[in-house]
């Protein structure tokens, strides 16, 4: 829609993409799924509306243009940044209180994953590893925060394994500079990553 109304006011379109899995339409090799593609929206939109599209990395451009090359004039790639002023600085001491707050001993190590609760982050991963690291560390535990509809099928995975105790589903939450300052250690177990925010901010 975006598209259509650029296009009838005369002004650009620009079109952000963020990941390295192909679009849909863009893998449906089938004679159904031509004519559905030929169809879509997201099909139009590309093909014909884009005037430009923002890769947030050479490898999401490179994915994009393997399926797509006809837009290799379009496209530029800008990689993702973060606000840096809104990160706590390293030399800052930790939150004690929120430490407190989450149930965290003093002395336990704490990992952290912050993503959206979605299958190709892959949360549900992290439990068995959480397995493997409580056998040499027993007091570490990891905070996981986001919201998703995976969010049902990651605590009955934590549940499960009867680590209750290691494993902090937090939910959505707005204190996320801080939560990475408590952290020994980011943990991400995506499947597919375009260029992820929230590393750079960990970093």
């Amino acid at each position: 829609y975006g598209g259509l109304v650029a296009r009838s006011c005369g002004l650009p379109s620009i079109a952000t993409l963020h990941g390295t899995r192909a679009r849909d339409y863009l893998t449906e090799t089938d004679g159904v799924g031509r004519r559905l593609r030929l169809t879509s929206g997201m099909w139009v939109g590309d093909t014909l509306l884009t005037t430009r599209f923002v890769a947030v990395s050479k490898a999401v451009a490179s994915a994009f243009l393997a399926h797509h090359p006809r837009a290799a004039r379009r496209i530029v790639v800008i990689p993702n940044g973060v606000a840096v002023d809104a990160v706590v600085p390293p030399d800052a001491p930790p939150d004690a209180d929120l430490r407190r707050e989450l149930r965290i001993p003093d002395s336990a190590p704490v990992l952290v994953n912050v993503r959206r609760l979605v299958p190709e982050k892959d949360q549900v991963t992290l439990v068995p590893m959480m397995t493997e690291v409580l056998r040499s560390h027993p007091d570490a535990v990891l905070i996981v925060a986001g919201r998703g509809d995976e969010g049902r099928r990651i605590q009955d995975a934590v549940d499960r394994a009867g680590l209750g105790d290691a494993i902090h589903l937090l939910g959505l939450r707005t204190d996320v500079p801080a939560l990475l300052h408590l952290a020994d250690l980011v943990v991400v177990s995506s499947v597919s990553e375009g260029f992820s925010v929230a590393v750079l901010e960990a970093m």
